[in-house]
């Protein structure tokens, strides 16, 4: 359902007027505006979250096509796996702690050309 007809059926479904209103609206899933409608939402605020693609996330989401998926966006997150860092506190917060991170190898990556290979440390 497209996100402007899920709105208008969200508005006439309400039961009451107050159920209509919302102290923030966030256009856009990706990251950036799931965490803003996460900090309003734990904050006690009512948020609705636009989006205009089929599926929510952004540039963390992924596609098939024929036997293959594709994964579009965020593949690393440096350092949230260190107890104690800005984004560890903020991730921690965000997903009320129920999201585990994993350290990054030294060589997190390796790029294969031929016979040639890259590391990304």
């Amino acid at each position: 359902m497209a996100v402007g007809k899920a709105y208008r059926s969200y508005m006439r479904s309400s039961q009451t007027n107050k159920a209509r209103f919302f102290d923030a609206i966030v256009i856009g899933s990706g990251m950036g505006g799931l965490s803003a409608a996460s900090f309003l939402a734990q904050a006690g605020k009512r948020v609705l979250v636009l989006e205009q693609h089929k599926t929510i996330s952004g540039f963390t989401h992924s596609f098939a096509r024929d036997s293959y998926r594709w994964d579009v966006g965020l593949h690393y997150v440096g350092q949230v796996h260190v107890q104690g860092s800005l984004l560890n506190k903020v991730f921690r917060y965000i997903t009320n702690n129920k999201l585990q991170w994993e350290p990054l190898d030294d060589i997190y990556d390796r790029a294969i050309f031929c016979s040639m290979e890259y590391d990304f440390p």
